[in-house]
């Protein structure tokens, strides 16, 4: 009942599957079957190596290029562009987002039970004369 993808670096690493579950006998249905095949089909295209780039060569080639021409003191702003911050997402506080959620949840439970406890008759005191 395991799924294992790992990706491997070196053929060294490369080693035989040995899973206990690999020997037992596996039942899979016709419709399991075409599900799958027509899951496949539809990723499934020709392979056009033009489609992909190697963006470490490229920037790799542009630095051995640059340091031909300027030597060991390059200047890695002018050759790739000034590398801008990436502004990352918005910092909230964990706690009081759950205290605030938390809150919500109750105010909502409140709006709900009052209208049927407004629906239930109260019920009579009793007065004892004395």
């Amino acid at each position: 009942d395991v799924l294992v993808l790992q990706t491997l670096l070196w053929a060294d690493e490369v080693r035989e599957a040995a899973f206990p579950a690999l020997d037992e006998d596996v039942r899979i249905s016709a419709k399991e079957l075409e599900m799958s095949a027509s899951l496949v089909d539809s990723f499934s295209k020709d392979f056009d190596p033009e489609e992909f780039t190697d963006e470490y060569q490229q920037e790799l080639r542009t630095l051995i290029d640059a340091k031909l021409e300027q030597g060991d003191a390059i200047d890695t702003d002018a050759t790739f562009g000034a590398q801008e911050d990436e502004d990352g997402g918005e910092v909230i506080d964990l706690m009081e987002a759950l205290r605030a959620s938390v809150e919500r949840t109750r105010a909502a439970r409140a709006e709900k039970d009052e209208p049927a406890k407004k629906k239930t008759p109260a019920k009579k005191k009793s007065s004892k004369a004395s």
